[in-house]
């Protein structure tokens, strides 16, 4: 196991700097960066399946597995199409289940704030719908949902403390990387300086291929109470 998270290490190492080296100085095409930066998300994916043993692994890593296929198909939609309301509304899924992993890790009861934040956002999306899109709807659920994730995750005590360390930096990790996504969509509209807007280009992925790493890295691979029936 410890030499599969070394190869998994290094390997995404080479792939991230590849990647950030690559939104910094523009010496790949954006067909070709696009597809190692989605190729990092299906070693994480691979990582995670090729290390799950059903005798000894943990529900928890088959959850992440599921996870991270997930995030692989909205990054994959994201990156490759112009759907941009499907991969939000993908991402909501990935936060859905976070949040049921979340609870597991807690084992507390925190699917009501789902609805909770589901509803909200679906009034505020209605009052919007006269001047606003579909997008804007998701990008606000999706919103909700991270930042109740994030702080249910932050109170949640646990005696899978490296695991739950590694979660919650990964997910902090995370947020950066959707902030600036946001400055990144946002600040064209806003004539904001282009060393700025080219800041937040590098930013994403800078933050968000740790995020994904860590995330994958903090599957609890041996605990009875996340264990296959």
């Amino acid at each position: 196991m410890r030499c599969a998270v070394k190869i998994f290490l290094v390997f995404q190492g080479i792939i991230y700097m590849v990647i950030v080296s690559s939104d910094a100085w523009n010496y790949l095409t954006a067909d070709w960066s696009n597809g190692i930066k989605l190729f990092s998300v299906f070693i994480c994916f691979m990582y995670l399946l090729l290390t799950f043993n059903r005798k000894s692994s943990g529900f928890d890593h088959l959850l992440m597995t599921a996870v991270i296929a997930v995030t692989f198909l909205a990054d994959a939609i994201l990156l490759f199409t112009d759907w941009l309301s499907v991969g939000v509304v993908v991402f909501i899924l990935v936060q859905v289940l976070y949040a049921y992993r979340i609870s597991l890790f807690g084992q507390i009861r925190s699917h009501y704030r789902i609805y909770i934040g589901a509803s909200v956002t679906i009034v505020l999306g209605s009052l919007l719908i006269w001047k606003g899109t579909v997008i804007i709807t998701a990008v606000l659920l999706y919103g909700v949902l991270f930042l109740m994730n994030l702080w249910t995750l932050m109170i949640v005590q646990t005696k899978l403390r490296r695991s739950l360390m590694l979660f919650k930096i990964g997910f902090v990790l995370f947020l950066i990387c959707d902030i600036n996504v946001l400055f990144f969509n946002l600040l064209p509209n806003y004539g904001i300086s282009n060393l700025f807007y080219d800041f937040t280009r590098v930013s994403m992925w800078f933050f968000y291929l740790p995020a994904q790493v860590l995330l994958s890295l903090s599957a609890v691979t041996k605990n009875p109470k996340f264990r296959l029936r």
